[in-house]
């Protein structure tokens, strides 16, 4: 058996989770965007599966941090996110690939 390295365990340092004060200018809704990157992904031939999975998961990415907007998506919220889930490591690497 290999040893493991934990170099994809996921954990959140304090220091990102700091919030910093400045303004979000609006743009590009998530609903838009997600529908761009599901084009793209239906082009590149991925699964139907594979596309529900996606969505179910950045839906519930905006769901838990309320973004609207494709700028308000931050590192700190991420990770924030990240750490909220009682999941494996591994599976906190697999939706924050998604992300």
């Amino acid at each position: 058996m290999t040893k493991k390295k934990g170099i994809f365990d996921v954990t959140v340092s304090t220091e990102i989770l700091k919030p910093k004060k400045e303004t979000i200018a609006k743009g590009m809704e998530i609903e838009k965007a997600l529908s761009i990157i599901e084009r793209q992904m239906k082009l590149n031939g991925y699964r139907e599966r594979t596309l529900n999975d996606y969505n179910l998961i950045f839906n519930q990415f905006t769901e838990a941090t309320g973004v609207k907007y494709l700028e308000e998506i931050t590192v700190p919220k991420i990770y924030e996110w990240l750490d909220s889930m009682n999941v494996s490591n591994s599976t906190k690497l697999t939706r924050l690939k998604c992300v």
